[in-house]
């Protein structure tokens, strides 16, 4: 199989055996396994050869060979780049799995509706998902080599910052569903535009032979997605699927679900009105592979918010703590302002730099500052270099260039009777911010 989908040149071939598992981290390396050899911005993975040889794998996939690698009993691979080549691997065993894939993107709320389309699915078929993070051209081919017999479907996350990232990936996979959760701002720095954000999350479609793509009806760029090869499902429109009579509270949401002329009262575990969007997509999806209504809502009403995406945790001294330092954007932003905004005591926001704006930061900044404002009785703490602009916006704030200057007075500082919003961009580590409070819990 190797030899026909890679065309490689063989340097040697070792002794025969099946390859049990495809590896790229050498720690993770067991008798049998193949490891592909990739060159990362930081690490090489013909540095480690010699450790995969001494854990007896039994083929290396490279790109540079060393002499001494072939007195080993070892099937060595030479090709042009290994990275290339695991995806091509990958593609070729997805196509020896001809089972439904359910990919999503979008802008905000990729991991939350991935988790919870899975959590819906599992309750009647068996499911591969991506795990973690794993959304990108590395994690992807990683998820299609856990693909055995016992799969029935996979729910895969696609993330991107570039044009054709996600093209690749739809092309990788040939998605039978797809969605995009909606089109906001993030990444914008490298892509000029939401447009041409709009552009680069709509490569979802380019792999896609046949099936379905969910549209978002809420969201102005998604709601116009036409296609002459794929059905285009708007949930609303087509399966009279909506929500009504919404009660926002800190950590729940209340609606009445439509469908086919029949109500449902929801009790959603996540704060916020964006959620009911992210509801609706992964109702959408269980009503294809016809999951029954109800065993949906009683998924919905039992699911959990991944860490770090609005998770609230308490501490002692009546404080909350609502933890959103896994990603950041203006549209979840105004989504946790909301949030905070039902809180009946002391509020507090601390706030790091969205990242990867290039030249719409400062624009992006002074909008955030303008949402921010409209909070009433808010105390401000700001972080990072563009978060200083905001500062003229937000009179009475505070700003420090650092999350250790900041953290170092909060330290300072006493609190009780508050619930705090600590959201900013993963690279701001601002979870060093939740993690004092975390030590403060009851």
């Amino acid at each position: 199989m190797l030899i026909k989908v890679l065309k490689p040149e063989v340097i040697k071939r070792g002794r025969k055996n099946v390859i049990k598992n495809y590896q790229i981290d050498s720690r993770k390396v067991k008798k049998g396994d193949l490891f592909f050899a990739i060159i990362g911005k930081v690490k090489n993975g013909h540095d480690y050869i010699e450790e995969v040889i001494k854990k007896k794998a039994s083929v290396i996939v490279v790109s540079e060979v060393k002499e001494a690698w072939k007195k080993e009993d070892i099937t060595i691979l030479k090709v042009e780049d290994t990275t290339k080549a695991m995806l091509e691997v990958a593609h070729y065993l997805r196509k020896q799995y001809p089972i439904p894939v359910i990919a999503i993107t979008g802008s905000v709320g990729k991991t939350t509706t991935k988790e919870l389309i899975y959590e819906i699915l599992k309750t009647k078929y068996c499911v591969l998902k991506s795990p973690k993070n794993y959304n990108n051209r590395i994690g992807i081919p990683l998820t299609l080599f856990e693909l055995n017999n016992k799969y029935q479907m996979m729910v895969l996350e696609f993330g991107m910052n570039h044009e054709h990232e996600i093209e690749e990936l739809s092309y990788l996979c040939e998605p039978d569903v797809s969605l995009i959760t909606n089109i906001g701002t993030a990444h914008i720095g490298y892509l000029n535009g939401k447009k041409n954000i709009a552009r680069a999350k709509l490569e979802i479609l380019k792999g896609m032979k046949s099936g379905y793509f969910i549209q978002n009806p809420y969201d102005s760029y998604l709601k116009k997605v036409t296609s002459n090869t794929i059905e285009v499902i708007n949930p609303k429109k087509d399966y009279d699927l909506y929500f009504s009579n919404v009660q926002l509270f800190q950590t729940k949401t209340h609606a009445i679900l439509h469908y086919q002329e029949k109500e449902y009262p929801m009790v959603i575990p996540m704060p916020g009105k964006r959620v009911l969007e992210t509801v609706l997509l992964a109702i959408q999806v269980g009503l294809l592979f016809q999951v029954p209504m109800e065993t949906m809502i009683d998924v919905i009403k039992e699911y959990s918010l991944p860490e770090g995406r609005g998770t609230l945790f308490h501490c002692s001294n009546n404080v909350t703590v609502m933890n959103d330092t896994y990603n950041a954007s203006l549209e979840s932003l105004e989504n946790n302002l909301t949030v905070l905004t039902l809180a009946t005591n002391q509020k507090y926001l601390v706030f790091g730099d969205f990242l990867e704006l290039g030249k719409y930061a400062k624009k992006i900044h002074k909008k955030a500052a303008k949402m921010i404002r409209k909070v009433p009785d808010l105390k401000v703490i700001l972080i990072g270099k563009h978060s200083k602009i905001m500062k003229r916006y937000l009179r009475h704030s505070k700003w420090y260039l650092t999350v250790n200057e900041a953290l170092s007075d909060l330290k300072s500082e006493t609190f009780h009777d508050c619930t705090i919003l600590v959201k900013g961009s993963r690279k701001m580590n601002l979870d060093q911010i939740v993690d004092y409070f975390k030590q403060e819990k009851e």
